[in-house]
């Protein structure tokens, strides 16, 4: 085992229509999911269009250019060490948030994947006691959902991140009025390629339906 810091955190970039609304992003492990609008990504020799509902990954260095109406996304980073880098923006036509920025440590010996998913619930599904294979952070982009984990209960509405270890159980309610759903980024063993991470105990009843969009599922090296 050869445990290194990681910092992974979640953005949320708002790009202008202006021709001056251009974010120039560092090389890292990323990935987007476009919340509004539009934005063109380009880097190394690539160039791809991202539109609302969809999601990249990249960990080399990008440019994004929002359409004329303007984008909102998710920028959500995997980045070596214990210090966090700039984010970016701080003008007029590139602002950013910081939503979530988590402290981990992972094995640089191990095998590792990254995935980007959307996972939606049914109203007022119930996720009994769960742990996942591996650290990642979550984003509601529509609905609210009660989370309880660590100790802690807390309910979260749209725009409003969570981070789970992997390690710590988590149960989880989804708003029994109005469609629920979040998107994931995880970082986990390469042996869950196609798979899904959830583990739950033997005999647990999981009855609660939920569909599962995946944008990204990579095998990286970190």
């Amino acid at each position: 085992m050869a445990e290194r810091p990681f910092v992974m955190r979640l953005i949320e970039d708002r790009l202008s229509g202006a021709p001056a609304a251009i974010a120039e992003l560092a090389a890292c492990h990323r990935t987007l999911y476009m919340v509004e609008g539009e934005v063109g990504v380009t880097g190394g020799g690539v160039a791809a269009s991202l539109p609302a509902g969809g999601g990249w990954y990249g960990k080399g260095a990008i440019t994004l250019a929002a359409a004329a109406n303007g984008a909102r996304l998710w920028r959500c980073e995997v980045i070596g060490g214990e210090t966090e880098p700039p984010a970016g923006g701080g003008t007029r036509e590139w602002s950013v948030r910081a939503l979530l920025v988590q402290r981990l440590k992972l094995d640089t010996a191990a095998r590792h994947l990254i995935r980007l998913e959307r996972v939606d619930f049914t109203l007022g599904a119930h996720v009994p006691s769960h742990r996942h294979m591996g650290p990642g952070i979550r984003c509601l982009y529509q609905g609210r959902m009660r989370i309880r984990q660590g100790g802690h209960d807390q309910e979260h509405g749209v725009g409003e991140p969570w981070y789970e270890s992997g390690v710590d159980s988590v149960i989880a309610d989804a708003a029994p009025g109005e469609p629920t759903g979040f998107i994931r980024t995880m970082v986990a063993p390469v042996m869950a390629l196609g798979r899904p991470t959830a583990i739950f105990a033997p005999g647990t009843d999981q009855s609660f339906r939920r569909g599962v969009r995946r944008f990204i599922d990579l095998p990286i090296e970190l």
